[in-house]
């Protein structure tokens, strides 16, 4: 029969020291609670090798010395109360808290272990600069919640806050402090992981706060929202952000990991493609058939990077349909004010059905890591379409920079040399696009050109990712022989440089 020790009122625990440590020791079976009982553990270890039954007691850490929560069996606190004058609290197991963990004095350390809050009432109280949970080695606080339709939610009071007309179900939330690697550097030492049972389509409102001993060394002024989208960190600017407050605030459509970092200049920007234009928009039969790939094209294709080059997305990138469904892959480069025949960043991004450039998550502004706010020419370059750049210089910041080379030919730059074609070519109606028919991706189109649609559609091709698709609708046929044939004639040449 297992022993069972039924504590029925407050008890101030202070041990005889074992190697100058005082334990409070389940050796095995059942310490049962009943009640509200108050266990003091006043610079004391707890100890747990075999059943703990909380009931709606409190244990509470005090004194000066570091503790610890340890032993063979994982447990579940009703509260936990650290209130200690100096020194810190570590977790060396996991551990569940189903009512209250109270900070009112010292660090709670998850050391590399997970505390887990109660689904009904598990919450953080009293956490401040001073009396908060770290996590320097890892771990995580976790909380699970249903969220439908949620205002300002918070669960577990763990600083973050969510609101969104949309049922996000059962949503599991996980916050550590470990600092995250970014495209723009390191991360302020917290960062979350949101699951909904529903994500997409939330529009959800996500306000995540921090202590000023979390920044890591980073300009809390300059603060923006990193989202991993399990295949790319996307950088967000705030919807809103205050440093005295210490939150950073922003929209999202789906939930995953976020994190707070400096953040990078961003562009938006507008294209189409005379290939696959029709009526205002650009067809996406590339997208409709799974043919483009999930990594950038340029790398095979011989372009040169700057700094980028091999960015990947994620398949659900592609799952998006109408306006913002993806067409293709684009390049972009950013061109040094005062030289533009030096490149100083080249990356690639994604070409929605209405013209717009996105970043690698298909939504955001493009994102250009470890560059400075200044001016520069920019270039955008398709693979068998010949590129563009801008007329003039544009002022890059953190906070979007946009232009649209649609609306008219003095949106890009004509070169005077070029006397066979302008910049770009008149789609009607006052629209203008890049011109179709650069076979090799050499920035001039020529017989050579018109050469290799003639071979590359004899016999024809179905369901192919290929330069020689002059139309992008995933076949090489008589159609893409005779856009060689005409597009070649006269010669073009692109007004953006190599």
């Amino acid at each position: 029969m297992k022993k069972q020790i039924i504590i029925f009122s407050t008890m101030l625990m202070s041990l005889p020291a074992l190697h100058a440590q005082t334990y409070f020791k389940i050796a095995g079976g059942n310490v049962k609670a009943k009640g509200n009982p108050h266990l003091v553990l006043k610079d004391a270890t707890w100890v747990n090798n075999g059943q703990f039954t909380a009931d709606s007691s409190t244990v509470s850490f005090t004194g000066t010395q570091s503790d610890t929560i340890d032993g063979s069996s994982s447990t579940t606190f009703w509260n936990v109360n650290v209130n200690k004058t100096s020194g810190n609290v570590a977790l060396k197991t996991d551990a569940w808290i189903d009512s209250a963990l109270m900070m009112n004095g010292g660090l709670f350390n998850l050391n590399g272990r997970d505390l887990t809050l109660g689904t009904d009432d598990g919450v953080i109280v009293n956490e401040s600069e001073t009396k908060r949970i770290i996590g320097p080695n890892g771990g995580e606080v976790i909380k699970v919640a249903v969220l439908n339709s949620p205002s300002n939610a918070n669960p577990g009071n763990m600083g973050l806050d969510i609101s969104s007309g949309a049922n996000l179900g059962a949503t599991v939330i996980k916050r550590g402090h470990l600092p995250q690697n970014l495209p723009q550097g390191v991360s302020i030492n917290r960062y979350f992981d949101i699951s909904p049972s529903t994500n997409s389509g939330l529009n959800a409102s996500v306000k995540m706060s921090y202590f000023d001993a979390e920044l890591n060394g980073l300009d809390e002024t300059i603060l923006e929202s990193w989202n991993d989208d399990g295949t790319n960190w996307i950088n967000i600017f705030p919807d809103a952000a205050d440093d005295g407050a210490n939150y950073v605030e922003i929209t999202l459509d789906t939930l995953g990991r976020m994190t707070l970092g400096e953040g990078a200049l961003k562009f938006t920007g507008k294209v189409f493609l005379q290939g696959n234009y029709n009526a205002g928009s650009m067809n996406d039969n590339l997208r409709n058939k799974a043919l483009i790939p999930t990594t950038e094209p340029y790398s095979a294709l011989g372009f040169s990077f700057v700094g980028g080059g091999g960015e990947m997305i994620s398949t659900d990138v592609l799952d998006v349909t109408g306006s913002d469904a993806i067409v293709d892959w684009i390049m972009i480069q950013l061109r040094d004010k005062n030289d533009s025949s030096v490149v100083l960043r080249s990356q690639t991004a994604l070409l929605q059905s209405d013209g717009d450039i996105v970043g690698l998550d298909g939504a955001s502004p493009v994102s250009f890591a470890g560059m400075g706010e200044d001016d520069y020419f920019i270039s955008i370059k398709h693979r068998n379409h010949l590129g563009i750049r801008s007329a003039g210089i544009m002022t890059l910041a953190r906070m979007e920079t946009s232009h649209d080379f649609t609306t008219g030919l003095g949106q890009a730059w004509d070169n005077p040399a070029i006397n066979s074609n302008d910049a770009m070519v008149d789609l009607g109606g006052g629209v203008y696009g890049l011109f179709r028919g650069d076979g090799n991706s050499d920035g001039v189109i020529n017989i050579v050109d018109f050469i290799l649609g003639k071979a590359a559609s004899s016999p024809n091709q179905f369901n192919v990712y290929s330069t020689r698709d002059l139309n992008l609708d995933g076949n090489i046929n008589i159609v893409d022989f005779i856009i060689a044939k005409a597009s070649s004639s006269p010669n073009k040449t692109a007004h953006s440089q190599n």
